[in-house]
């Protein structure tokens, strides 16, 4: 009797709950539709390429067009914004913008969600918190904690008119409609733990992500991931957490769609050269979710919103002030070229181009006593095609955190084992490639000037003095080395205005000098 009363009973739970979900699913059944805009590793306000590609007013546009299409629409940038670039140097206030004139901008755009990306630790913990305080968006986090000054540990917090709020793993966004169903879409932030700076600490990002993804499953219509992460590792999640609907991501620097099981993963180019616009159907009584995903170029076919615009034009009226202190000229033209000068980062991190041999160059008409210029492709932060009129902005862009040069002298054995290091396989893809100017490998020997590098004979290197001190991922013995950092460059024919040692001067006073070598053109 009592195992039949027990069968009732459960049968009678079954039911209800059958009901339940009926009930849940029946009444207006008309599919949900909403947008979300993706841009990613944004470092420029301002369009490049010569005003052609890129600009946050532009994307601000898109953005407008798409809510009169829509107004559920909401805009996400998957990591990397407050660093690096030039302007982010700069002093305002007496404190360094670190990433403040990105802020504003993305603020005025209309950015709505956004996670940490590596370069976001570039900057020190107070700069960041400051970055976080002055946002209009939400940040949001499930592996990276910020460590405390008691050597505790805790996600961090946004602190604004006198109250603060936890940056959660994800968030849940409601969008309401006119027949008054209403979606949740969830949100789940991670983070690439590449940057190791002391006032972070990281958990292990796909156990952070699936956890997060447990949490709110069941709570949530439609679950994306906001990652900043390698494709791999992106990958790796898709294959794992086959419930969530799309993977926004960031990090390659150049736009990319995949697709592992049912999980689709978007990236866009950096400095939003492009920009992916996700369009979702939610169908309420079979809950299935379907996702058309345009890569759309952002150009000059595009208006600039004037109201973002007028804020990107205050910061760069504020840049070319602030970099005559400097002892440039940003509005200077230098030189006009007719083919683009190739800094894209995908390039200049695996071979030479012709910018990264002005570069170099540079180098050597800068310390003519040098036998071989050496440069870490790190130097290089613009990832653009430089068209047209080159201006002294341009090279302050490209080479965002200037740096003296130094001298280092070593024997042809210790240089042939930096140059084989510094282009292997497995330096390629970070800012530990090295550029290299005065020597080639040839028949898998390293000639210096056209004769091969005699082992225990005495060769100078003229590098930055950050390459080497050690600095960079597996060059770290370049440190051991004889090394002088002279004041001011060493080449007596360079004009006054331009001696201080600074890379950038070195550039500039070469492109001044005619470049008499003819190895910054495309090979």
């Amino acid at each position: 009797m009592k195992s039949h009363s027990l069968l009732a009973l459960v049968c009678l739970l079954v039911s209800l709950n059958y009901i339940s979900c009926q009930r849940k699913l029946s009444g207006n059944d008309k599919p949900l539709t909403f947008t979300i805009l993706q841009i990613n590793d944004v470092y420029e306000i301002e369009p490049l390429s010569g005003g052609e590609e890129g600009g946050m007013a532009r994307v601000a546009t898109v953005r407008k067009d798409l809510i009169k299409d829509n107004k559920n629409t909401i805009a996400v940038l998957a990591g990397d914004f407050v660093s690096p670039s030039f302007m982010g140097t700069l002093k305002y206030k007496g404190q360094r913008l670190a990433g403040k004139q990105m802020v504003d901008v993305m603020n005025a755009t209309g950015v709505d969600y956004v996670t940490f990306g590596n370069h976001e630790f570039d900057i020190e913990k107070k700069q960041l918190q400051e970055r976080i305080n002055e946002s209009e968006f939400a940040w949001i986090s499930s592996n990276v904690e910020e460590k405390k000054a008691d050597g505790s540990t805790g996600p961090f917090r946004k602190y604004k008119s006198g109250t603060s709020e936890v940056i959660r793993p994800y968030a849940i966004h409601k969008f309401d409609y006119e027949n008054g169903q209403s979606l949740r879409l969830g949100i789940i932030g991670v983070t690439l733990p590449l940057n190791k700076a002391d006032s972070i600490v990281y958990d292990i990002w796909y156990f952070t992500l699936q956890d997060a993804y447990e949490k709110i499953k069941d709570s949530c219509d439609v679950i994306i991931g906001l990652t900043h992460l390698e494709i791999g590792m992106d990958k790796y999640i898709a294959e794992r957490v086959q419930g969530l609907d799309l993977i926004i991501g960031g990090h390659e620097h150049m736009n990319m769609e995949k697709k592992v099981g049912k999980v689709k993963i978007c990236k866009a180019d950096a400095n939003a050269k492009s920009a992916y616009i996700h369009k979702f159907t939610y169908k309420p009584r079979t809950r299935k979710v379907s996702v058309i995903s345009e890569l759309k170029a952002i150009n000059s076919s595009i208006a600039l919103d004037s109201e973002v615009n007028s804020t990107v034009q205050k910061w760069v009226a504020f840049r070319d002030s602030a970099v005559i202190s400097l002892g440039f000229v940003a509005g200077e033209t230098l030189m006009s070229a007719d083919v683009p000068l190739e800094a894209r980062e995908s390039l200049v991190r695996s071979t030479s181009t012709n910018f990264t041999r002005l570069v170099t160059n540079s180098l050597l008409y800068s310390f003519p006593v040098a036998d071989i210029a050496i440069l870490n492709s790190g130097s290089i932060r613009i990832d653009d095609q430089l068209k047209g009129e080159i201006t002294q902005a341009d090279i302050l862009r490209a080479l965002p955190f200037g740096g003296s040069l130094s001298l280092v002298r070593m024997t042809g054995e210790e240089l042939v084992r930096i140059l084989d290091a510094g282009t292997s396989d497995a330096q390629k893809w970070n800012g530990g490639f090295l550029q290299i100017a005065g020597a080639e490998r040839i028949n898998n020997k390293w000639l210096l000037n056209g004769k091969e590098i005699v082992s225990n004979h005495t060769y100078t290197a003229v590098m930055p003095t950050f390459l080497s001190t050690g600095k960079e991922k597996n060059l770290e013995f370049i440190n051991k080395f004889a090394r002088t950092t002279p004041d001011t460059l060493g080449n007596s024919g360079i004009e006054n205005g331009y001696t201080k040692n600074d890379v950038r001067n070195s550039v500039i006073a070469y492109i001044k000098s005619g470049m008499k070598s003819p190895l910054w053109v495309n090979e």
